[in-house]
């Protein structure tokens, strides 16, 4: 009995000891599923992400940043952004009067300097200012333009040429640094003026090359040249003026009082051989070029569509204090002009077979805007007028009799 005893108490004091033994194991593996579930949550659930405009801190709203069905692309709502970024959002299509049907698929964002506009699922946007008389600059984004809700949504990557800013995305800090073109202009400003090189007078066109990756500067003696973000010299200082265009991304450039273009890289696209060069259309890319005191129209090619034989190209239109140059939809076959004038006498070339639609002998060409915003040509010749389309007709069949 009392080896039976013994063994029994020897039992009951070892019962403690498995009891923290186990405790302890089980502590362990409840650790173990604790971290590992921390673990799979944190993968899940990256931080959340950081915005800011200008160096500033800005708190992301509900519904601002969505991503596609993959999760790999971020977008960004233009309603929510243009306010942070000084645009005005507005429904509809710029100078379209009647939105009602498209309002809700297209909105454009209204600034001092210009006006973008987008369009859902088209990669296309629009650009224009207030200022010029040219027509639209259209440009082409890396993705379609989306909709949830009541706004318009633009991938990230897109926001330099959609939205006119610097956009960096880190995805291991998780965080979208945006800076306003004038907020970068002037940071490399200062930076650059250390190393005694100015960038190009304030000028928001030629501002616009650093949205891609060019700076326009300029040395002490005046020349100019192009550096990239990272300060590398990209054309030497050997221009005496750079102007940009932002939907070829090429460059007119002047040297001794002869213009051309070249690209990014320093490559002569049209040589140096006008004494004038601008452009004055987009879509497509018309340059009026000066040459031996003509004018004449070329292409981006460099291809003649005006023969340089001209006094001037285009006329000056009283009502809108801007140019008539290009004209499309002329007569019954539906041409495309461009105005011409010799000894104060205007007449139209037709850019495809490049001859005279009409010759130079009408006193004026203007417009009428009508109601529904359509444009309606008309001339003017021997104090007598007649719309555009009907003079052609007549030309056509019979000599006009005013």
């Amino acid at each position: 009995m009392e080896l039976y005893d013994e063994e029994v108490n020897k039992k009951k004091v070892s019962n403690p000891k498995k009891l923290i033994l186990i405790a302890l194991i089980l502590c362990i593996f409840l650790l173990v599923f604790l971290l590992t579930v921390i673990i799979i949550f944190k993968n899940k659930n990256p931080k959340t992400i950081t915005l800011s405009i200008n160096n500033s801190n800005i708190k992301i709203q509900n519904n601002m940043l969505i991503t596609d069905e993959s999760g790999n692309t971020i977008y960004v709502s233009l309603k929510q952004l243009a306010r942070l970024l000084g645009y005005d959002y507005i429904e509809g299509e710029y100078l379209q009067k009647d939105n009602k049907e498209s309002s809700a698929e297209k909105c454009y964002l209204q600034g001092t300097k210009q006006i973008i506009g987008f369009e859902e699922n088209s990669k296309k946007i629009y650009k224009t200012s207030l200022s010029s008389s040219l027509d639209f600059q259209y440009l082409k984004l890396n993705n379609n333009i989306i909709k949830k809700e009541d706004s318009l949504y633009i991938a990230l990557e897109d926001l330099n040429t959609g939205c006119n800013v610097i956009c960096y995305y880190s995805k291991e800090k998780n965080k979208i640094e945006i800076n306003t073109l004038d907020n970068a202009i002037e940071q490399y400003k200062e930076y650059l003026k250390t190393k005694s090189i100015n960038v190009s007078e304030k000028d928001f066109n030629n501002e616009k090359a650093l949205l891609y990756g060019s700076i326009i500067v300029s040395d002490s003696t005046g020349k100019f040249g192009l550096i990239d973000f990272k300060y590398n010299q990209k054309i030497g200082f050997i221009y005496d003026s750079i102007e940009f265009d932002e939907p070829t991304q090429s460059f007119i450039v002047s040297n001794n009082n002869k213009y051309g273009v070249v690209n990014e890289d320093g490559k002569i696209l049209i040589k140096l051989s006008y004494s004038e060069m601008e452009i004055i259309n987009n879509t497509p890319l018309y340059y009026k070029v000066k040459s031996n005191n003509k004018y004449g129209v070329i292409n981006q090619e460099g291809d003649t569509i005006v023969n340089k034989e001209y006094d001037k190209i285009g006329i000056s239109n009283k009502s809108s204090n801007s140019d008539i140059i290009l004209i499309k939809n002329i007569g019954d076959n539906n041409l495309t002009g461009i105005v011409v004038c010799n000894n104060k006498q205007y007449g139209i070339v037709d850019v495809k077979n490049k001859k005279e639609i009409i010759e130079c002998s009408l006193d004026d060409i203007y417009f009428v805007e009508k109601e529904n915003g359509e444009i309606e040509y008309y001339i003017k010749k021997d104090n007598n007028s007649k719309k555009l389309n009907d003079y052609i007709r007549e030309l056509n069949t019979t000599v006009v009799d005013f």
